[in-house]
This record gives C-alpha cells, sequence and structure tokens, in this order.
C-alpha cells in the first residue's frame, strides 16, 4: 500500500466514520499520520477513539447493534501490555457488537449517564474491576510480570514519537509539521521502575473509591477522574500480606469466566470463543512491538533485577489464585524465565 493517501480517500474516511467532510487541515493531518505509519487500521482506529466519534456516532450504532441482542453481556479488564487491542478486537468481532470503552482517551467524552450504560452488552478498558458493570461476566489476560514491565516501558518511549501511537488523536497539520518523529528521553529503565508502582494487582481488587463514585456520579467525566487518580491505590494494594491479596483477589476472580496468557495465542482464541460463544473467534495481531533505530539496548542493574522479581513474587499470588479458580492451567505457566529473557532480546535489553 502506498505511504500515501489522496485528499478524495481521506474525505470517503471521514464521511464513511464520521458522517461529514474533513477540513483542510484533517486532510493534512490524517495524511501525514498515514505518512509516519501506513497502516490503515491503525488510522481508523484514531478516528474511532476520539471524542467526536464516542459523542456523534457510537450512541447509535451501539443502541441499533444492541436492540436485539440476546447473547452473553461481557466486560474485557484490560491490563497495559499484555495484548489487550487484539483482544479487545477479537472479542468485538466474535461478540459482533462494539465496546464501550473505559479507556483514559476516551471515557471522559464517552455519551450519557453512567447508570443508563449497563445496557451496552461489551464493555472495556483499562480499569479497575469495580468499574464494570456486575450484570457483566469478565474476561481478561495475563503475561509473565518481567516481560510486561519490559514492554510497558518501549511502548511508553515509542508513544512519545509524534503519529506512532494509533489510538491518539492526529496532530493538526502545523504541529505535526513542526515535530520531529524522534522520541523525547524517558528516564533509564532502571530510573523508571523505581519511580512506579508497576504491578498489575491494583486492576482485580476493587477500589472503594470506584465503587463509591459510581453510586454517586451522574456523569462520565467525574468519573474518569476517579479512574485516573489510582497512584495510591496502587501503593496500598502492593502492600497488602498474601493472606490479604489471596482473599480480595479469590473473590473478585470469580467475576471472570474466562481469561488467556498472553505467551500462548491459540488459547487466548479459545477463551475468546467460551465467553463469547463463537466458536469461530480470531485474534487479530494489533499494536505489537516493534524495534526501531532509535532504542538504545539498555543495561539492567542488579537491583532492578531485583525490584522486578519483587513484582513477578507479588503476582504470583494473582496468577495462583487464577489457577485455583480455574482461570489458568498449570502448563500455561512453564517456563517464566524463557519468556523473560526472550523479551530481554526481543526489547533490546541486557542484564549488567
Amino acid at each position: 500500500m502506498s505511504r500515501f493517501l489522496t485528499p478524495k480517500a481521506v474525505r470517503k474516511i471521514y464521511r464513511g466514520l464520521l458522517k461529514r467532510d474533513p477540513s483542510s487541515a484533517e486532510i493534512i493531518g490524517f495524511t501525514l499520520d498515514f505518512a509516519r505509519n501506513p497502516n490503515i487500521e491503525s488510522r481508523l482506529s484514531s478516528l474511532t477513539y476520539g471524542e467526536e466519534f464516542s459523542i456523534m456516532v457510537m450512541p447509535d450504532l451501539v443502541r441499533a447493534a444492541s436492540e436485539n441482542f440476546t447473547g452473553k453481556r461481557v466486560f474485557f479488564l484490560h491490563v497495559p501490555k499484555t495484548a489487550g487491542t487484539s483482544v479487545r478486537l477479537g472479542l468485538n468481532n466474535a461478540l459482533g457488537i462494539p465496546s464501550f470503552s473505559l479507556y483514559p482517551r476516551s471515557t471522559h467524552s464517552a455519551p450519557g449517564e453512567l447508570s443508563s450504560m449497563e445496557f451496552w452488552p461489551y464493555w472495556a478498558g483499562h480499569a479497575n474491576i469495580a468499574a464494570f458493570p456486575e450484570s457483566h461476566t469478565g474476561f481478561t489476560t495475563f503475561r509473565e510480570s518481567r516481560s510486561r514491565l519490559l514492554s510497558q516501558y518501549r511502548q511508553r518511549q515509542f508513544n512519545l514519537a509524534p503519529g506512532a501511537n494509533p489510538h491518539r488523536y492526529a496532530d493538526t497539520a502545523k504541529s505535526a509539521a513542526q515535530k520531529k518523529i524522534v522520541p523525547k528521553a524517558l528516564p533509564s529503565f532502571n530510573t523508571w521502575i523505581g519511580r512506579i508502582s508497576s504491578s498489575a494487582l491494583h486492576w482485580y481488587i476493587p477500589n472503594p473509591t470506584i465503587q463509591k463514585n459510581l453510586k454517586l456520579s451522574t456523569d462520565l467525566k467525574s468519573f474518569q477522574l476517579k479512574v485516573g487518580t489510582e497512584e495510591e491505590w496502587r501503593r496500598k494494594v502492593f502492600e497488602m500480606s498474601e493472606l490479604e491479596l489471596s482473599t480480595a483477589l479469590e473473590k473478585s476472580l470469580l467475576r471472570f469466566s474466562a481469561a488467556g496468557w498472553l505467551h500462548q495465542p491459540a488459547g487466548i482464541v479459545e477463551a475468546i470463543a467460551k465467553i463469547s460463544g463463537n466458536p469461530n473467534a480470531t485474534l487479530p495481531q494489533e499494536n505489537e512491538f516493534k524495534k526501531t533505530r532509535f532504542y538504545q539496548v539498555e543495561k539492567i542493574s542488579p537491583e532492578t533485577v531485583k525490584i522486578m522479581e519483587n513484582i513477578r513474587e507479588k503476582e504470583s499470588i494473582l496468577f495462583k489464585v487464577a489457577k485455583d479458580v480455574g482461570l489458568l492451567t498449570d502448563t500455561l505457566m512453564l517456563d517464566e524465565d524463557e519468556i523473560f529473557h526472550k523479551s530481554l532480546n526481543k526489547l533490546g535489553f541486557k542484564l549488567a
């Protein structure tokens, strides 16, 4: 496919998705973004995650599609860097209906009052389990902990390049032309991991602040503010004892009917088929990491290895409970060290 789109092609895209003609600046901006990342699915995704689509188009599409919906009502808890974009689209295709998205880029602009959104058959997002309707059954994906951390760092580094992230709103033509496609500097991985609470545990234990806000809030903007202020909850969960974590996780993971292990794609497809009831489920390949010449090989210090191992040990409680409730099996969890070392090589890291 050509790296350049004609104005006529861009107009057709806007008319098909947003039901209007694009401005001259939008045509130029869309064309420049596509030239940087010539993947048409990613460019379309940038529009469907925008405010205009979620406010002006999405409600009518979902209401029409769900009017006679008789399938399962599902939520997808998407932990970052666990093949979630592919899984979200796979569930979308298997269920035959788009998701009501609880993502930072779209939650604040989603239509209507939160109390009226439960009719949506399929919810998905980077959100605490408390944010999803009790009436829906859950799906999630797990990943070897240290590999997830490495991937999360590289993804953040990649996202700093203008136009690199297909889920961000397109730059205007002027700002896009002014920016260089070179990632801004992140701190080293050794520094970065020490600044954040990197465990995935907090996604799976209901945040009481969100639960309270769900009952009191009448609009999604204030809901998003609560979802976005999660650092304190991350730390509190990570400091729980093994018994406290196990007890809390056992209760919350019972809300899930199926789960996938990122390192076995065939198992994810089977899990999608199970929860959707669609034997023809597939797993699209989306948002995969691609090496670029901008990344320098980084050495991981012994101190950082200890931090990562501590996170791995904590998350092993999550995986144990997931096995106890039937979401994972022992055979899926083999070779975690091998997975980690493969990720080191693939993502441009080495142990000091």
